[in-house]
């Protein structure tokens, strides 16, 4: 099955956006999300214009309507067919919103389009080469634009063993309420080997297991060649709701999101 496929696959009806997503289900990771938002269209230049976004991987349209909260006309774009038709369903009658089918994933690379505002929502983990992507869709940021990601996992080479450890625990906790431990228990042991089914969504959809998180290091150091302004946030992040009360009081992190602001000329 072809990548974006698989990814397609991974957020259809079957597989709801909101399940196993921590960003969108905790109320203090979503506060928290919605604050890094705040700050970065805080940022923006206030010239009189209707400021626009692009969202990649927008899924079920919960931070669209964030954006259009702050009266920004929002182009989202999606890898995901089911997340296009549902999108187009919500915001059908709403002109501030365009949704673009990105069948695959290539769509900042051609586009000759401009946004003030650049978003990916828990996103990033998802792209095979999220730097080299990063690089096309900073270009369609306009000068003195900005640029939020968020709910990605931490690169995991940096993070202690502990760190790992109460991570993964975390998760297991978390999936064995969920059923289907046959399908569970043999992901396990892929990963365990290192052995990634390329025709498996459970393998190929989060792309963060098969290449050890996602490197914010990397991201920040992008960032920085197109952004005056660039700062990573790290938080903890798990799917059980009672396991992050806990890591939130304990201080644990798991996970960043990024705020650059103050686009350079180009």
């Amino acid at each position: 099955m072809e990548e974006e496929s698989l990814q397609s696959v991974a957020f259809s009806e079957q597989n709801k956006y909101t399940h196993g997503a921590p960003h969108l289900s905790h109320a203090s990771v979503r506060k928290q999300s919605e604050k890094i938002l705040q700050t970065a269209i805080a940022s923006l230049h206030k010239d009189g214009r209707t400021q626009t976004a692009l969202e990649v991987g927008a899924g079920d349209g919960t931070y669209t309507e964030f954006l259009k909260g702050y009266k920004l006309n929002v182009t989202v774009t999606e890898i995901s067919e089911y997340s296009v038709k549902l999108l187009s369903e919500r915001f059908k009658d709403d002109p501030s919103v365009e949704v673009i089918f990105d069948s695959d994933g290539t769509w900042p690379k051609h586009s000759n389009e401009s946004f003030d505002l650049l978003v990916c929502m828990s996103v990033l983990h998802h792209i095979p080469d999220y730097v080299e992507y990063l690089s096309w869709a900073f270009n369609l940021v306009e000068e003195g634009g900005a640029f939020v990601s968020w709910a990605d996992p931490l690169w995991y080479p940096r993070r202690s063993k502990i760190n790992m450890a109460v991570d993964r625990g975390a998760y297991f906790t978390w999936r064995i309420s969920q059923g289907d431990y046959i399908q569970g228990l043999k992901t396990r042991l892929r990963r365990m080997r290192g052995h990634y089914d390329e025709a498996l969504v459970e393998d190929m959809s989060e792309y963060h297991v098969v290449r050890s998180g996602v490197d914010e290091e990397a991201i920040r150091h992008l960032a920085l060649e197109f952004f005056d302004h660039v700062k990573v946030e790290k938080y903890w992040s798990t799917q059980g709701r009672q396991l992050q009360r806990i890591g939130d009081r304990a201080g644990l992190v798991s996970t960043f999101g990024i705020v650059a602001s103050g686009r350079k000329a180009h």
